[in-house]
């Protein structure tokens, strides 16, 4: 009976210390002590509590870790995918300027200028083809240079 009667007072004194204050302070020796209760006319630094263990429910399973995991490395192949298709992309339309400003360089210079036809033989431009070839060079311009 004296045991049964016992108990609740310890379980309370328990959670008493779990949710007591503790404090950090130097003694006149110069070492540093801990307790509940630091002597009065010392300077103590009050400690903050350590967050407890996470709840079991708040845990996941290795099953749902490894799930988590496989979501977030597919996410990154993604991204890295897609990060070197715009890669592609930029180089792609810096070559395409870099090809209409030497054409309307080339262009523009006048004179006579050839063209290589499909069957291998070589054309002479005449006026007309030349502004032709010009604007459109130009809209590529405007299109693919920043």
């Amino acid at each position: 009976m004296r045991a049964a009667s016992l108990l609740p007072c310890l379980l309370l004194c328990a959670a008493n210390a779990a949710g007591a204050e503790m404090y950090k302070w130097t003694d006149a020796q110069g070492r540093t002590e801990y307790g509940q209760h630091p002597p009065s006319g010392v300077q103590a630094e009050r400690l903050r509590r350590a967050p407890g263990p996470a709840t079991p429910a708040a845990r996941a399973t290795p099953g749902e870790q490894l799930e988590a995991l496989k979501q977030r490395q597919d996410e990154e192949h993604k991204q890295a995918a897609e990060a070197r298709q715009d890669q592609q992309q930029a180089a792609q339309r810096k070559r395409q300027c870099e090809n209409a400003r030497k054409n309307i360089a080339l262009l523009g210079k006048g004179g006579h200028h050839r063209v290589k036809m499909p069957d291998g033989s070589y054309q002479v431009m005449d006026d007309a083809f030349l502004q032709r070839e010009l604007e459109k060079n130009r809209k590529a311009e405007k299109t693919f240079c920043d």
